[in-house]
Formats: C-alpha cells, sequence, structure tokens
C-alpha cells in the first residue's frame, strides 16, 4: 500500500525549477470557483484562495488541466525535493536482474535505467531553511526498522532531477506512533538539510519553500501533486504497468491535478479503513480524469511528495491501492493536523538525531518525547 513512486496516471509531480529573479507571477482572481463534492454529486462554490507566495509562478489550473501527469512548468514547485538512497547496486544485483527474461515479472530492468532512477526512493517539500517534510515510510525498512542518516540523500533546486544538486541530511525525525507493518497512521517525517562541498548554491538560491497551511483543506478543494515516481498505472504490487511494460520514473517533474474527497470514499476501500484518522486525507481524481476516463494519480515514487494548493502544502502522499485506477482514492497525510509535532520537532530536535518523537504537553507548550 505504500506509495513510493508517481506516474502520469499516478504521477502528480510539480516542478522545482528555479524562479528568475525578477520573474513575475501570473496574477489570478481574488476568488476560483472549485469543485465540491455534497451528496456524491459535484457542486460549484466561490472561496477565496490563498495568497501566492514571492518568488512562485501561479499557473491557473482553470486553464491547464492535466492529462496523466504533464511536466511541471518552469518556477511552479521551487520546494520540491529528492529523496534517495545511498546504497547502490552491487555488480551482482545488476547482473542477476540482467539474467532474468524480460518475461519474468521480477525482472527490474535495472540495464535500462540511469543511476538517479535506480537510487530514487521517494519526495518532500522544502518548508523553510533547510526543513523539509516528507513520509516516515521512506526513512524505514521492510521490519519497520530505521534507517541510518548516512542512508538517505537529498536534492532539489529544478524539475530536471538530472540538473538537481544535492544536499546532507543532517537529522531525520519520524512520527513517534508511525508503524509500517501496524495501521501506517502518522505517516509523517521532518528533516533537515544541509549543504556540502557538493552543494551548487546558484541552484539552492533558486528554490522557496511552500507555506504551511493554517487550516485544512475543505473536501472539493483543488489540489496539486507533483513527483519524480513511477508513471505507469498498475495494480497493487506490481513491477510492470498494466500494459506488461517495465515501471519507468520520470526525470522530469510531473504534476497532475487532485480533489479532496469525503473520507467515506477512502472508507469504501476495505484495506483503507485501518489507517484512516483525522490525519488523513483522502484525496482522488474524479473530476479531472482524461476525456478517455483514465485517471491522473501519484505512484510509487512519489510518497513523501507535496501535495499543494497555491504554494500551501496541503497533503504528503502516503499510501494507496495500485495507481491511477479508477474508483481507487489515495492517502495523504494531512499537513494541517500535525501542526504541534511540526513546530515541536523543528524547536526540540538536535542535529545528528534519527528518532521516533511525540509530542506531549506541558502545561501550553509541545514537547518532543523521542526514542532513538
Amino acid at each position: 500500500m505504500q506509495r513510493l513512486l508517481l506516474v502520469p496516471s499516478a504521477a502528480m509531480a510539480i516542478a522545482a525549477q528555479p524562479v528568475p529573479d525578477g520573474h513575475a507571477t501570473q496574477q489570478l482572481p481574488e476568488t476560483q470557483q472549485l469543485p465540491e463534492t455534497q451528496g456524491g454529486a459535484v457542486r460549484l462554490a466561490t472561496e477565496p484562495l490563498p495568497a501566492v507566495p514571492p518568488g512562485v509562478v501561479e499557473i491557473d489550473d482553470r486553464d491547464r488541466r492535466i492529462v496523466r501527469g504533464n511536466p511541471a512548468l518552469p518556477g511552479t514547485a521551487p520546494w520540491q525535493v529528492q529523496i534517495f538512497t545511498t546504497i547502490k547496486l552491487t555488480p551482482k544485483q545488476l547482473a542477476d536482474d540482467a539474467r532474468l527474461l524480460d518475461t519474468n515479472r521480477n525482472k527490474r530492468f535495472y540495464a535500462l535505467m540511469q543511476e538517479w532512477e535506480r537510487d530514487h526512493l521517494c519526495g518532500g517539500t522544502l518548508i523553510g531553511d533547510g526543513w523539509v517534510l516528507s513520509a516516515a515510510h521512506c526513512f524505514v525498512n521492510g521490519r519497520d526498522q530505521m534507517v541510518s542518516l548516512a542512508a538517505r540523500g537529498a536534492r532539489l533546486g529544478d524539475n530536471d532531477i538530472r540538473r538537481t544538486t544535492p544536499m546532507r541530511i543532517e537529522r531525520v525525525i519520524l512520527h513517534g506512533d508511525y508503524r509500517r507493518a501496524g495501521s501506517k497512521q502518522h505517516d509523517i517525517a521532518l528533516l533537515r538539510l544541509v549543504p556540502t562541498s557538493a552543494t551548487d548554491r546558484a541552484l539552492l538560491a533558486a528554490t522557496r519553500p511552500a507555506q504551511l497551511p493554517s487550516r485544512p483543506p475543505r473536501i472539493g478543494d483543488t489540489l496539486k501533486v507533483t513527483g519524480w515516481g513511477d508513471t505507469g498505472e498498475r495494480e497493487a504490487g506490481a513491477t510492470r504497468d498494466r500494459d506488461g511494460k517495465p515501471l519507468r520514473k520520470s526525470p522530469e517533474l510531473l504534476e497532475a491535478l487532485q480533489l479532496l474527497l469525503d473520507p467515506a470514499r477512502c472508507a469504501a476501500v476495505t484495506s483503507y479503513r485501518k489507517t484512516l484518522n483525522p490525519g488523513v486525507l483522502c484525496v482522488g481524481a474524479d473530476a479531472v480524469s482524461t476525456a478517455a476516463g483514465e485517471q491522473q494519480d501519484s505512484c510509487q515514487g512519489d510518497s513523501g511528495g507535496p501535495l499543494t494548493r497555491r504554494g500551501v502544502l496541503v497533503g504528503i502522499v502516503s499510501g494507496g491501492e495500485g495507481c491511477g485506477l479508477a474508483g481507487k482514492p489515495a492517502l495523504y497525510t494531512n499537513v494541517a493536523h500535525y501542526a504541534d509535532w511540526i513546530a515541536a520537532a523543528k524547536a526540540q530536535s538536535k542535529p545528528g538525531m534519527m528518532a521516533r518523537c511525540r509530542v506531549s504537553r506541558r502545561g501550553s507548550e509541545p514537547v518532543l518525547d523521542c526514542q532513538a
């Protein structure tokens, strides 16, 4: 159920390309008609839109509908971060995969992949001063054990992942109640990035943070997801897309439009019920599917990436059954629900930490309670 990548049908990718100084942003009207669901139908409602953050190029989504994931335009997602594994595939692993017949469903086709594609894991969102939000499941292994800090790295600064610049992950704080083998609730991680000698300062200076939300999103809100993850529609657990082709990631940041759905839509999917709680958003393509009825969606490799609304980080890609499948919405972490946890983790964590942390209260102040 974990979403570790994105899809053009599932791809909700936004671009992290630099914004030139003095680049004008497109002005939008103060209000915009957004589809809202009511009783299973779609109605239009007028709702004030949040202000566009400085330095971000805003595209009017009413005039630019996404079809199974489009390349993000320059400057529309300057907060996008890639999380990658620093543990390289061994020559034996590459050779073993190459020896498998193309018809073998376990074949990953590593020989077709560039190095960035082999080590790509997840997305993340820059929220300011080197702080990044991502998904907790990007930092634990299959036995639910935290990986080491040295096992993960980050890149950012351009829509084309081949032109991004690396940064070191200085600390990672996972929500203390997240369990990959359990309910999968609380799928959120906060990390801090620091530059290295390999960091391109010009690319770093061109990034912009997404804003944290001041309120939860509303059912019917039109949202945007971005990522470099898988670009093929697939069933849950499949290693090929539905046409039998190898799953491949996009070097260009992709974006797709989604709607915030009533939680009842996700409760209808049996495997989602143990995860649903106020910290989870139910998100799907409904009114923004293609003319052929194909759905846009996030997918494996998009996990941890941003779900935004006019520069505000609404959600974090978390999980779902398959990618781009009709009638199967996806689960996103509700960022507004974790405001206290984020504030406490930023204020009280220390360099070098790799820990699971809960937040308790002493009087009116949130206090971080961590276990390594």
